[in-house]
Parts: C-alpha cells; sequence; structure tokens
C-alpha cells in the first residue's frame, strides 16, 4: 500500500473503511492519532463501546484526540456505565474549549440526570458568560431558583430576551421567587417556585424544589403529591408520594388531583374517576373537574359522556378557553358535527385566548379536515408568529404543503418538525413524512 493510497483511505468516511483497513493503516502509521479515533468512531457507530474505549485510550492522553472525538468518547463511557468518568473527561477538555456549546449541553445534562443541582449551575453559569444565550441563561435563573433566590432576579433581570414566547415563562418564574420570598415559611417558597418550574416544563428542576419543601415541612401533603407527580414526570415511580399525601391529608384537592390523574396515566381509570367525582361533589363550582372527568371518560372510549362533562365545563365558566377546546378537539377527533361543534368550540377558544399557539393549530387541523386550506394555513402560520418554535406547528403546515404539491416548504417545515426539543404525538410521523418523499 503507497502513501498515497493511505492518505485516500484515511480520507474515506468511517463506515466505508473496515475495521481490518484501520489495523492496515496504523501498522503503516502508528503516529497518525486521526486514525485511531476514526476507528474508535467507528465502534461507537456500531455499539462495540468498550472497543471504542480501548482505542480512545490511546490517543486521550497525549491530548491528540479532536473536539469530537472527545464527545464520542465520553458517549462510549457513558454506554458502559463510567458516567463520573465522562463527565471528568468532558470537564477537562471544556477547559480549554470553552467555545463548545455542545460540550457544555453534555455536561449539563448529565450532571442534572446525577441530581448534581450545584455542578449543573456552575455549567450554565460558565455556558452562559461564554455565549451570551438568553435560553442558557434562563436555565441558569432555573436552576439557581431551588438555591438563591436573590440570585435568580439578578438572573432574570439581565437577560435580553428577544423571543417573547420566554416572556411568559419568565415572568412565571419571577413571580413565584418574589412571592416566595415575601413568606418566611420555607416549604412554601419551594412548593411555589417548584410549581413555576413545572409549569415551563423543567421537571428537574421542580422535583428538587419539592423536595427541598418537604425537608422543611414533612407533613405538608400537597408538596408529597407534587413531589409524585414531578417524579413521575422524570420517570421514577411517583405513586408512594401521592400515597403519602393522601395519607397525610385525605381532603387535600392537589393530592386528590394528582392521584386521580396517575390512575388515569396508569389505566385504573375506574380509580381515576372516584377521585375526580370526589373533586366534583367537593368544588361544585370547579369547572377543573368536569374537564378532568371528560378527560377520563375519553380515555376510557366514553365519548357521549366525554362531551357531556365538556359541556358542563363550558356551562360552569364559558370564558374559560381549556373546555372549549376540548370540546373542539374531541369532535375534531371523533368527527362529531365537526362543522356545527368543534369550528365554532375552536373559534371561540382563540377569541378567548388568541395568545395560544396550540388554539391556533386546532383551528387549522379542523379548516384543513372542511377543506378549507387557506384558512388552515393561515392559522398554522399564525401558531408560528406566536411561537417560532413550535415544532406541532412546523408538522401541520408541512404537511398542509406537502398537500398543495409546494415540496421545498413541505420539507423545509417537516425538517424543523424533527428538530429536538418540543414534544408532540406526530413528531416520529414527520420524521416518517421525510423518509417516505424527500429521501428516495
Amino acid at each position: 500500500m503507497t502513501a498515497v493510497s493511505m492518505n485516500i483511505m484515511v480520507s474515506q468516511k468511517s463506515e466505508a473503511v473496515g475495521m481490518a483497513d484501520y489495523e492496515t493503516l496504523i501498522a503503516f502509521q502508528p503516529w497518525r492519532a486521526e486514525i485511531y479515533e476514526r476507528m474508535a468512531d467507528k465502534f461507537v457507530a456500531e455499539e462495540q463501546y468498550l472497543d471504542a474505549i480501548s482505542v480512545y485510550q490511546v490517543i486521550v492522553g497525549d491530548g491528540s484526540i479532536s473536539l469530537d472525538g472527545v464527545k464520542n468518547y465520553g458517549h462510549a463511557l457513558i454506554q458502559t456505565g463510567e458516567t463520573r468518568q465522562a463527565l471528568q473527561l468532558w470537564l477537562k477538555y471544556q477547559e480549554s474549549h470553552p467555545e463548545s456549546s455542545d460540550l457544555y449541553e453534555n455536561i449539563y445534562h448529565l450532571q442534572l440526570d446525577q441530581g448534581d443541582i450545584s455542578g449543573v449551575t456552575q455549567t450554565l453559569r460558565a455556558w452562559g458568560k461564554t455565549s451570551g444565550d438568553p435560553q442558557v441563561l434562563f436555565l441558569l435563573a432555573q436552576s439557581l431558583s431551588v438555591q438563591d433566590a436573590a440570585d435568580t432576579l439578578e438572573v432574570l433581570d439581565a437577560i435580553d430576551f428577544q423571543n417573547t414566547a420566554f416572556e411568559p415563562r419568565v415572568d412565571r418564574l419571577r413571580d413565584a421567587v418574589q412571592q416566595g420570598l415575601n413568606n418566611e415559611d420555607q416549604a412554601y417558597y419551594y412548593s411555589l417556585v417548584g410549581q413555576a418550574l413545572a409549569a415551563n416544563g423543567c421537571w428537574e428542576f421542580a422535583r428538587f424544589a419539592f423536595e427541598q419543601s418537604i425537608a422543611h415541612n414533612p407533613d405538608y401533603a400537597e408538596a408529597w403529591a407534587l413531589l409524585g407527580e414531578a417524579r413521575e414526570q422524570t420517570g421514577v415511580n411517583g405513586l408512594p408520594d401521592l400515597q403519602r399525601a393522601i395519607v397525610i391529608d385525605p381532603d387535600s384537592i392537589v393530592a386528590r388531583a394528582l392521584l386521580g390523574l396517575y390512575l388515569r396515566n396508569h389505566g385504573d381509570l375506574d380509580q381515576s374517576l372516584t377521585n375526580y367525582r370526589y373533586l366534583a361533589i367537593a368544588q361544585p363550582e370547579n369547572p377543573t373537574w368536569q374537564l378532568e372527568l371528560g378527560n377520563t371518560y375519553l380515555a376510557s372510549g366514553e365519548i357521549v359522556k366525554s362531551l357531556d362533562h365538556f359541556q358542563s365545563a363550558i356551562t360552569l365558566d364559558p370564558h374559560d378557553p381549556k373546555a372549549w377546546k376540548a370540546l373542539a378537539r374531541v369532535c375534531a377527533d371523533y368527527g362529531v358535527d365537526v362543522r356545527d361543534t368543534a369550528l365554532p368550540a375552536a373559534r371561540q377558544a382563540l377569541y378567548l385566548d388568541p395568545d395560544d399557539p396550540n388554539a391556533h393549530i386546532l383551528l387549522g387541523q379542523i379548516m384543513e379536515s372542511l377543506g378549507d386550506s387557506l384558512s388552515a394555513e393561515r392559522a398554522f402560520l399564525s401558531a408560528l408568529r406566536l411561537d417560532g418554535n413550535n415544532l406541532q406547528a412546523h408538522y401541520y403546515l408541512g404537511i398542509h404543503y406537502l398537500d398543495m404539491g409546494v415540496r421545498d416548504k413541505a420539507f423545509y417545515h417537516l425538517s424543523l418538525a424533527t428538530q429536538p426539543g418540543m414534544i408532540y404525538p406526530e413528531k416520529d410521523l414527520a420524521t416518517r413524512y421525510i423518509d417516505l418523499y424527500f429521501n428516495n
């Protein structure tokens, strides 16, 4: 093998080069670190993590490994249970590569998984200082909210948010921190902050806040119930916490509501209905329990009863957009009076909350089903004007353009719909549409 042919082989993509080829290249040019790294990367791609680690170890000691190699090496270590070693590796290389957002993000998620809130905060502070990214700084503020209230407000006040979609989440966190600071009860403070974090979708930090709350007051039933829900949201069984909340206070509205939600999510619909009926009797004027009864009947396939409870919720509070959306959604999904009930209900929900992108998406779906493509397109575009990061709006707009034969716009929006971030039911379908229509 000539030097020229070896250089050509090295320059090829790793999937085009076999392991035997790498071994040959290393035998001829053992000083070339990139050959070892590509060989190790190929082991990672083939999920042969122990082999990958043994090769990475050859080059990591002298610093000849690339930043991408460091990330892959860390991934291989995690897959073999060496999480602490992966974290140490990434932290070491982050010091010499402070511009690498990918490495910061890897470190952040690893520390978060380990429950190392102080480490998370330190990483986010360094990442935010380097990047100036408002999203990173907002994550920093959220992590600080379960540690240092005053520092949280200082960070929030310093962030220059260009994306107005952030404003409700920022205001929610700021209000909770300020309200909590005005109360000397630390258990109450952490409960408030935890609820704000949960509403922002930051369940890992919320769980830590609720743990802090019950540490300050072990008899705080609502905090136990909220902790149970936070555990569920982060992949941990929350039933013991929910049951403890009920033992502490059998009449707790929050505990009953979250236990009903847990039971519904886990298929125990009869017991879920029992909890929500209890709440509907305890608070007959509260439309929330009619909505939850409707959702539980919907989960059991009893559509007529579900619609009756959504109608009852609207009767109790005709100004609640959630009830109108629920009625519109069920009618649209099951083809029940789409034009005469679903469409007016969706329009009323939008009238009551014109800044809700999901209400625009729902109206767009209904318009599309009724054959009004122009109105559907306008609705999906309105959702994106309100929240440019709403992946579900990108999905439906992509499908709309695909149906209209506008392939370039369809590909653009479907591609955005598959990006990391927001989770929504149709996300896997976006990838399938791209594969079916654009990858052949």
